[in-house]
């Protein structure tokens, strides 16, 4: 067969893998998750005014994803299972064009499909393809325009500024997602200038529509969003709130501990395809250390496992929004100190492995510009997210396929030297890793599928929604209101009259239980329910203000 041939076979066989895991844990339910409630409300008054406005929680760009989001509801009607489905269209799209980085770069088509497997099966990209969220749709486009660039960088003429445009396009696009998306531009001219792209008038080329990429793309943005009711910026919350925080070293200490953990999951089924070079040492044995101090080190900074926020947690998957989670069941500590060793010794040994040979061969590879932007691109990324507090796991989803396909295009073992224990435990992860990604995400449906039974009840019911706490994405969506970003105590946020509650927690103090849902959990296998309660009331005036 033609490498043409075999491109093609290998992206139909991911796509039909993607389309079961899909079809396994379903996209029914129309219901908001995380905070695709703020996005779903920009598309729909895009598509009732023509205009885009972000809600005040709202910090991404969003222009791009909203388009996405109407062209779809143009076609199917808006709804949250139409926009669901763009999620998982930009999942796989994230997933196929990994494949495209890894060929572009020049790695064979084995493991190119193992740096898109990787990507599919990542915890944190599978769960957020079945959300309306901005993460998965950023990492598409941005790993889009990176595999464009990297296949210019291997042609010559009008192909060659035909790929460099297409990757401003791409990064043009990737802005209108998410802001940080400028930083693969920066990467590319960074890129350009070190690794000396061989004429002027092609490096004159690169770095003028480099140029023009990020102009455009934030000139877009204030021109197209025709209302911001943040007000807010990226670049201004780090000036003002983060660099002069007296807390900055704490931020980037615990947020270099999560990043080098996760990185450990995430990238740990290439870890038998990389290693130094035969005459580097050491790496082994800090590999070791690095198991021992950052379980340690974890406990020590956050005092919880695992060492992250938001979509990875504990015994499940998916972002805790709704009250009584604690009652979930809880994986034993010794699992998560094994796990966080497990992590940080695969980081050590991926990104180890890709730092000593990048070291070592910077000479060789003083013009293959881009593979500096594989390396630039994720540094730059990183560095500047790291600096708030919390650094949520999703954002790492944008340097997976770069960093992957660098680790194996400068530190890959030669295929000879890759043996059957190798790849048996490179199967073994991958397998993990699908399994905990695909169970976790079908629990996590499974329980906002149950939520929105009850909440639908009471809706029907004709019970307004300010009489209900029905969790973050309820409240979000019904009763969000920018001048009020908090009621009650803890995290209960829009929360006006919580006479009703649904909970995991059976009981609670001066409420009594209305109805119950019971649903299968795979993770762990067992049964669980969600409960509607109702504050007993004492007497007559036991009613709040609702504002």
């Amino acid at each position: 067969m033609t490498p043409r041939q075999i491109d093609f076979l290998i992206l139909l066989g991911l796509g039909i893998a993607w389309a079961l895991a899909a079809s396994f844990v379903g996209l029914r339910g129309e219901f908001p998750l995380n905070d695709d409630w703020a996005y779903e409300h920009s598309t729909r008054f895009f598509l009732e005014t023509g205009q885009i406005k972000r809600l005040a929680w709202t910090w991404a760009t969003i222009v791009t994803h909203v388009w996405a989001g109407a062209l779809a509801s143009h076609w199917f009607g808006l709804s949250f299972e139409t926009l669901r489905l763009v999620g998982i269209l930009s999942g796989f799209g994230a997933s196929a064009a990994s494949y495209a980085l890894g060929r572009s770069c020049g790695l064979g088509p084995a493991r190119s499909a193992l740096v898109a497997i990787i990507v599919a099966i990542c915890p944190v990209h599978f769960n957020l393809a079945f959300t309306y969220m901005t993460d998965g749709h950023f990492a598409f486009w941005v790993t889009t325009g990176l595999a464009a660039f990297a296949w210019g960088v291997h042609t010559n003429g009008p192909r060659r500024t035909a790929a460099f445009a297409f990757a401003v396009v791409a990064v043009v696009l990737a802005t209108l997602v998410r802001q940080p998306g400028a930083s693969v531009a920066v990467a590319i001219l960074a890129a350009l200038a070190l690794a000396r792209i061989r004429t002027l008038p092609q490096f004159t080329i690169a770095t003028s529509l480099t140029l023009v990429a990020i102009l455009v793309a934030f000139s877009l943005s204030d021109v197209l969003t025709t209302s911001n009711e943040s007000g807010r910026s990226m670049l201004g919350y780090l000036l003002k709130r983060v660099l002069a925080s007296p807390h900055l070293i704490y931020f980037l200490a615990v947020n270099s501990l999560v990043v080098f953990v996760y990185l450990g999951w995430f990238l740990g089924p290439i870890a038998p395809f990389v290693a130094p070079p035969r005459n580097a040492r050491g790496l082994k044995g800090a590999a070791l250390a690095a198991a021992i101090v950052v379980p340690l080190a974890s406990s020590e900074l956050r005092g919880d496992w695992p060492p992250g926020v938001n979509l990875i947690w504990n015994f499940g998957l998916g972002v805790r929004t709704l009250d009584g989670w604690e009652s979930l069941p809880q994986a034993p500590v010794s699992v998560w100190w094994a796990l966080t060793a497990l992590g940080a010794a695969s980081s050590t040994w991926c990104l180890g492995s890709l730092a000593i040979s990048f070291a070592m061969r910077i000479g060789e590879l003083r013009e293959r510009s881009e593979l500096w932007v594989l390396l630039f691109f994720p540094a730059l990324f990183i560095s500047v997210l790291a600096l708030r507090l919390p650094f949520f796991d999703r954002y790492l989803i944008a340097v997976l396929p770069a960093l992957a396909v660098a680790a194996l295009t400068i530190a890959g073992r030669p295929a000879a030297q890759v043996g059957h224990a190798a790849r048996t435990t490179a199967a073994i992860a991958c397998t993990l890793l699908a399994a905990y990604s695909i169970l976790g995400t079908r629990d996590y449906m499974e329980r906002h599928r149950n939520r929105q039974i009850l909440l639908d009840q009471q809706l029907a019911a004709g019970i307004s929604p300010r009489r209900i706490d029905g969790g973050f994405e309820f409240n979000g969506r019904h009763n969000f209101d920018r001048n009020r970003n908090q009621f009650l105590e803890g995290e209960r946020r829009w929360v006006y009259d919580d006479e009703f509650v649904v909970t995991y927690s059976a009981s609670r103090e001066g409420y009594r239980s209305l109805r119950s849902l019971e649903y299968r959990r795979w993770i762990p296998p067992g049964r669980e329910q969600i409960h509607l309660l109702e504050r007993i009331r004492t007497d007559a005036t036991d009613v709040r203000h609702l504002p």
